[in-house]
């Protein structure tokens, strides 16, 4: 199965999320609740198309992982990266569709699952399917965003099955 990794990392995320008790965090209660609201007010603007407001909710060292096989694959940092990977992302996708489903908070850590649907531009093919975003907060601004696509594949198919070599540049990061 060639989406085998992204699968496996959404697998298990999803189980974790699903057998963490909201008691198993130690970090304190106004920590989690301050990243988590953080990371909601991301959410909006974005479902809401504010997109210079998101800027206002990325820290100066945010760093956007994306998975080598996504067709906006690489290492995206600062709000430089942030307004380079944002049209490649929306360029690639037309009805994009992303519901909350949990979401989970431990001190500066926010994991939420999400159902991930759009149309690929490029073919017309509609994917759809489960996603996990981890999100680093700090001082009231996100510092790390790594998503988990469960089909990583099927999004570079959709997407024409090229990645941009623009985008990856000397490559994603090794972490």
């Amino acid at each position: 199965m060639k989406g085998y990794p992204s699968a496996v990392a959404a697998t298990l995320l999803t189980l974790c999320l699903s057998a963490w008790p909201a008691s198993a965090c130690e970090a304190p209660a106004e920590e989690s609740a301050a990243a988590q609201a953080t990371v909601f007010g991301f959410l909006q603007r974005f479902g809401a198309g504010d997109f210079d407001g998101l800027l206002e909710l990325l820290g100066e060292d945010f760093v956007l992982h994306q998975a080598p096989s996504l067709p906006y694959a690489g290492r995206w940092e600062g709000h430089a990266g942030w307004l380079d990977f944002l049209p490649r992302f929306l360029g690639t996708w037309a009805d994009l569709q992303i519901e909350l489903i949990d979401a989970r908070t431990c001190g500066d850590t926010v994991y939420l699952q999400l159902d991930f649907a759009a149309t690929a531009r490029v073919s017309g093919t509609r994917v759809s399917m489960r996603l996990l975003e981890v999100y680093r907060v700090r001082d009231g601004r996100i510092r790390e965003l790594v998503p988990y696509y469960w089909d990583a594949h099927a999004i570079r198919e959709a997407a024409g099955g090229a990645v941009d070599d623009a985008a990856t540049g000397e490559g994603p990061a090794e972490d």
